[in-house]
């Protein structure tokens, strides 16, 4: 019944495409309306770019308090979970954060932070949005180790097999052959010294789940004609990749994304929350959801602070994103995500979810493929894992009331990689192209505009109108 199926909707395709708009839905909900309008792939109109802010903005902000310490971020006396955001202390336990400097008039100037660790150890810290200190860097307590620094790597790149590069940190070399750019990239990383920070990885309180598209069908002409077809979302926004009948499965997907700044309670948002990441699975053209491995960035925000939290996940064997480490607005953040047996080499039916993030600005980074590993192993697989999209997304989780407001704009440059080695883009590809609404303001809004760039890039630009509800 599903190949009739299929059949059917590539007849309807041929027939029936000029006409219709697709639709959408998240595994655990119903179809959305198929006559929503369809937005265009195009550049902002300039009513769409938005004004300049003079407002208040989130500003760096630090608390020592151990390696490793798991935090929540609250005002001052509030129980409200949707007031609080998490902050993970890195090695040098130091939680690094974002807030709004304080004035008199303001309603929220104390701000709490409340920390634990597996061992059971807790604490809680005043945080004063009005003093200077809260604002001031602060010196680490604990050194960086000289085993957390990755060397250069030196020699011919090629003289070492891809089990001896994760292992010691490189990531997955891309074939120079078939995809140049990303080789190029994998590259300048590679020659250059990181540090690796050892905390655990630590559970997020949001998950960046898969989705349902009615569209998520290849086609058979897809190598020849690709199309770009748009799909109505409340929660995913940006490309996936939809291969073709004949393409095998996607087995990584690799990305630079560029992390947007933040707007403190822009247009009113609160509880706004967002992920800008790559990864592979995760869409499906029927009922039961796909197995989706993904990494990126997590955007968490209040009216009066902000984290950005490099993440992975492997949805559904992890119910929640897991957080790394900590980035900036402006950092560009490398990921990988890829399906890949225990060793963490790759393979579609290894029944792991492999991980490697970079923080190209900062320099630091975290590698999750070795089993070995006693912070980052692979993520092991409940089985369904097919592999059939790639995305990159700028994603509004369930739960979140709100998509952050953000500064234009994010971006990000990335391609896929096949089973059979073979390189994917936005040029090679049937495209679904999820465009992300809501309805806060009591009629259909797109939540955010998604341009195109290239056949390997794709801007992101929040719609202020919506009011990113």
């Amino acid at each position: 019944m599903k190949y009739c199926a299929k059949a059917a909707f590539l007849l309807c395709v041929v027939i029936c495409f000029p006409l219709g708009a697709a639709c959408s839905g998240r595994g655990n909900g119903g179809q959305l309306n198929s006559g929503v309008p369809v937005a265009g792939n195009s550049a902002e109109s300039p009513a769409n770019v938005r004004p300049v802010k003079t407002a208040k903005n989130y500003l760096p902000a630090s608390v020592v308090t151990w390696p490793g310490a798991s935090c929540s971020l609250h005002p001052e006396g509030s129980a409200n979970p949707a007031e609080a955001i998490p902050v993970f202390a890195d090695d040098d336990g130091v939680a690094r954060f974002y807030a709004v400097r304080a004035s008199a008039e303001d309603v929220t100037r104390r701000l709490s932070l409340d920390c634990r660790d597996e061992e059971g150890r807790a604490g809680t810290y005043p945080v004063d949005l009005e003093s200077e200190f809260t604002f001031q860097t602060q010196e680490p307590i604990v050194a960086a180790s000289s085993d957390s620094l990755r060397p250069a790597l030196i020699g011919d790149p090629q003289q070492y097999s891809q089990s001896e590069l994760l292992q010691a940190g490189y990531g997955l070399r891309p074939d120079p052959a078939k995809n140049p750019g990303a080789y190029a990239h994998w590259l300048k990383g590679a020659t250059r010294p990181l540090r690796l920070v050892k905390s655990k990885a630590r559970e997020l309180p949001v998950s960046f789940g898969p989705t349902v598209s009615q569209t998520g069908i290849p086609c058979f002409l897809c190598h020849w004609t690709p199309t770009t077809t748009n799909v109505w979302d409340p929660n995913w926004g940006g490309p996936a990749l939809m291969g073709g009948v004949f393409v095998p499965t996607f087995a990584l997907a690799t990305a630079q994304i560029q992390v947007p700044r933040a707007i403190p309670g822009g247009d009113g948002t609160i509880n706004a929350n967002g992920g800008i990441w790559t990864g592979v699975g995760g869409n499906s053209d029927n009922a039961t959801p796909n197995p989706l491995i993904q990494s990126g960035v997590a955007i968490l925000t209040s009216p009066s602070a902000a984290s950005y939290t490099a993440f992975v996940q492997y949805w559904p064997a992890q119910s929640n994103a897991h957080g790394l480490f900590q980035v900036n607005p402006n950092d560009t953040i490398s990921a990988e995500a890829w399906s890949c047996d225990s060793s963490g080499i790759v393979n579609a039916n290894g029944g792991y979810g492999c991980f490697w993030l970079w923080d190209e600005t900062t320099g630091q980074y975290q590698t999750c493929n070795s089993s070995a590993s006693p912070t980052c192993p692979p993520v092991h697989g409940t089985g369904g894992f097919n592999g059939s999209t790639a995305e990159f997304l700028f994603e509004k989780p369930p739960g979140s009331d709100y998509l952050p407001d953000y500064f234009c704009c994010a971006v990000i440059t990335g391609s896929a990689e096949d089973s059979q080695g073979n390189w994917h883009n936005f040029s090679t590809d049937n495209i679904d192209l999820f465009q992300l609404y809501g309805y806060g303001t009591g009629s259909f809004e797109q939540l955010e505009f998604i341009h195109i760039l290239s056949s390997n890039q794709v801007q992101f630009s929040f719609n202020e109108r919506s009011g990113g509800h």
